[in-house]
């Protein structure tokens, strides 16, 4: 068999050779009648890349300065348009998604949806995707989504979600997990929490207990718990502590919290709220000298604390890769097999976790 080359498909399509390598990596310099043109005769002559090639100019244009091929939307559905700049976490994302999208050749755009006064999310995105192309973007990141309506298999563009959406968490509260519909990036919470269970451990503690928000348990997917209990499992019955799950926390100090620290002596806890630092602190137990801490999410806000570090930046930046790799082939909209790319957090040191006296 043949092998047909870009130089055949370019012939055939009365084009240039270079001007086929841009419309089958999608590039939105080409119009897009063109490009569905060049990409059906591609597919009839049975055209495939050749992955030593790819790899070659992948290892060429790793050399050199990408140049500028398009912009990618930062969807900002937030109440505030300076959440992105005042909340450390989401603050980390955006910074390592504008880094990343800089070394690709390409801008992040952030896109506020009340700019657009008439965007009714339930039956408008298709044509929020319109504008959005009319604009030069093709590619969306859509990042910590408070409109559930967003999250539909309407968009018509290369879309990457990072973490969970707000209809996701109104299933969780009701048990009920609807599937992942788009590609999406996420802090890999089980591997998060059996780093900070065995990073106590390593440091000497006994008994490690597990203090989180119900919310944020369902949230997660009842991750944390899954993985706390799968590591207590390892550990001799005697020195099990059941994890304790809150509605409120100030509701919890008043009677649930104090019975349970009475009742299973933890010697430290993991937690994911810096707000229990100061709850366990009025109720008379001091940190670190009584009860080791270590917090889930050691974002730049919580400055002192041991506890995991879910590397935003990374996470941003892999949201940008996900979407340049559908934009370079040609994949938009819904995917058949949607993909999660899990980050793993890292153990970071501090004052809570000295060890135990």
């Amino acid at each position: 068999m043949r092998t047909v080359t870009l130089e055949m498909v370019a012939k055939a399509a009365g084009v240039h050779g270079t001007t086929v390598g841009r419309a089958l990596r999608n590039h939105p310099g080409i119009p897009p009648e063109t490009r569905e043109r060049i990409r059906k005769i591609a597919e009839q002559m049975g055209y495939r890349p050749n992955p030593l090639v790819s790899i070659y100019q992948a290892y060429v244009r790793g050399r050199r300065k990408p140049p500028y091929q398009a912009n990618i939307a930062w969807i900002d559905d937030q109440e505030s348009g300076r959440d992105w700049l005042e909340k450390p976490w989401l603050r980390g994302y955006l910074r390592g998604a504008e880094r990343r999208a800089q070394e690709l050749g390409y801008r992040i755009e952030r896109v506020r949806l009340e700019e657009f006064v008439e965007f009714q999310p339930d039956v408008n995105v298709q044509r929020f995707c319109r504008i959005l192309e009319a604009r030069g973007i093709f590619g969306a990141i859509l990042p910590l989504l408070r409109h559930p309506s967003l999250s539909t298999g309407l968009w018509t563009t290369a879309v990457v979600e990072i973490g969970r959406y707000e209809a996701w968490l109104t299933h969780a509260r009701q048990r009920r997990y609807p599937p992942r519909t788009w590609n999406a990036v996420l802090a890999n919470s089980f591997m998060n929490v059996q780093t900070a269970f065995l990073a106590l451990l390593q440091r000497g503690y006994q008994r490690p207990g597990l203090l989180v928000s119900a919310w944020y348990d369902r949230a997660e997917g009842l991750v944390p718990r899954g993985a706390f209990l799968a590591e207590q499992w390892e550990l001799p019955p005697s020195r099990r502590v059941p994890p304790l799950f809150f509605e409120d926390l100030e509701a919890a100090a008043e009677r649930q919290l104090p019975a349970w620290l009475r009742r299973w002596s933890p010697d430290a806890v993991i937690c994911a709220d810096s707000r229990v630092r100061g709850v366990l602190e009025r109720l008379g137990y001091h940190v670190p000298q009584d009860l080791g801490l270590a917090h889930l999410n050691v974002a730049e806000d919580v400055k002192g604390w041991s506890g995991i570090d879910e590397q935003h930046e990374f996470i941003g930046a892999a949201a940008v890769d996900m979407v340049v790799a559908q934009l370079e082939h040609n994949e938009r909209g819904l995917p058949a097999n949607p993909r999660s790319v899990l980050i793993d957090g890292r153990w970071v040191d501090g004052e809570t976790t000295p060890g135990p006296k």
